[in-house]
């Protein structure tokens, strides 16, 4: 399955201390991290999308331009390809990508540790910099305080002149430095060889997904990386069906679980209660309390999204396939990232007391709400 990846955008028009935000590019082509026809990161909306960033079944990073949306260029060593609609691009490294009037680098760093929204990259300036920067705002009061003029009751008074400088006399002139050695001209037998330059890399449009390379023998050159557009987005082969154990943690997570939470109206305790249900990489919630929850609370994400796709991280020493009896109450089976609509939440399966299975936050216990079966 692919995971989330941590990128980062540069904007190569702006100043250097705000001219990168770090993002997450999500599996597969769902709402997440896009880019606006202004050429600005967004995150989980639909207005004026130009174009989105999405991780295929293969683990490449996907630019991908939905029908109708505004013009985006891909730049790569001084090739360029004009984003088709409706068709993957393949993402490298430190790409150019061109959205509106703004000129973006992409930076690709490998696996997030987590998934955030789009946030400002600190950078810290070198002290060449901040010194460019105090002379510019130098520069700017200088020349407002050049503008005033200024207007005295009375003229000033002149300085007394100062002390007339003596002649010296010296008793010998000064000594000379020594000149420093001359250089010797180089002569040479032949002129130097020129390298051959390097092949600019072309831009490739492919009809099929990329076979995989074969490897070559160690001399053998690398071959420069070409811009790839797929006709369709890429899916995952499928993996041999291996039959889920009765017993087992895989089996034990999916299917259905009892959802609850509880809010505070009027002094009063008040639960909504529902059905979660898992999948493979999919949920549903289908609520049994009818109405809208009254406040804010954790699990409103299922109310407010009631379908979407969950992300399963087992704990270290946790298989699919390990007898769920191996495992003793409190200790942790895996991690669960749910996405549903602009909502990204992260809970975790526990072994309860007797036995059952619950959903807790990542830290620590839940407290007016459960998750269970």
């Amino acid at each position: 399955m692919p995971k989330p990846l941590a990128i980062c955008i540069e904007d190569l028009d702006a100043p250097k201390a705000s001219r990168y935000v770090q993002c997450v590019a999500l599996p597969g082509r769902q709402p997440g991290l896009r880019l606006n026809d202004a050429g600005r990161a967004i995150w989980f909306s639909e207005q004026a999308v130009a174009c989105e960033l999405w991780v295929s079944a293969d683990d490449r990073l996907i630019l991908y331009r939905p029908e109708g949306a505004a013009p985006a260029t891909v730049r790569r060593a001084g090739r360029s390809l004009d984003v088709p609609f409706a068709k993957p691009v393949i993402l490298l490294d430190k790409d150019e990508v061109d959205v509106g009037p703004r000129h973006l680098r992409i930076h690709v760093h490998g696996e997030a540790p987590a998934v955030v929204a789009p946030h400002p990259l600190a950078v810290k300036l070198t002290p060449l910099e901040r010194l460019a920067q105090s002379a510019a705002t130098a520069a700017v009061v200088g020349a407002l305080a050049t503008a005033c003029i200024e207007v005295r009751v009375t003229p000033p008074e002149v300085a007394p002149p100062t002390e007339t400088p003596t002649v010296e006399v010296r008793d010998s002139p000064p000594m000379i430095a020594p000149p420093t050695e001359t250089p010797t001209i180089e002569v040479r037998d032949s002129p130097p060889t020129v390298l051959p330059p390097t092949e600019t890399p072309t831009i490739e449009v492919r009809d099929n997904p990329p076979s995989l390379a074969i490897t070559s023998t160690p001399d053998a050159p690398t071959p420069t990386p070409t811009i790839e557009v797929r006709d369709f987005p890429p899916t995952a082969t499928p993996s041999p069906v291996v039959p889920v154990i009765e017993g087992s943690v895989a089996w034990a997570l999916q299917g259905p679980w009892t959802v609850a939470q509880s809010y505070t109206v009027d002094g009063q305790t008040v639960w909504f209660n529902g059905t979660l249900t898992l999948a493979g990489g999919s949920y549903s919630f289908t609520p049994s309390t009818e109405g809208t929850p009254p406040a804010a609370g954790t699990l409103n994400f299922l109310f407010d999204n009631p379908w979407g796709t969950v992300y399963l991280v087992y704990a270290d020493g946790v298989a699919p396939e390990s007898p769920l009896t191996d495992f003793a109450p409190g200790d942790t089976l895996a991690n669960c990232t749910f996405y549903g609509g602009s909502i990204v939440n992260e809970l975790r399966v526990k072994v309860g007391e007797s036995g059952n299975l619950s959903f807790a936050p990542l830290s620590g216990e839940a407290g007016d709400w459960q998750i269970t079966r």
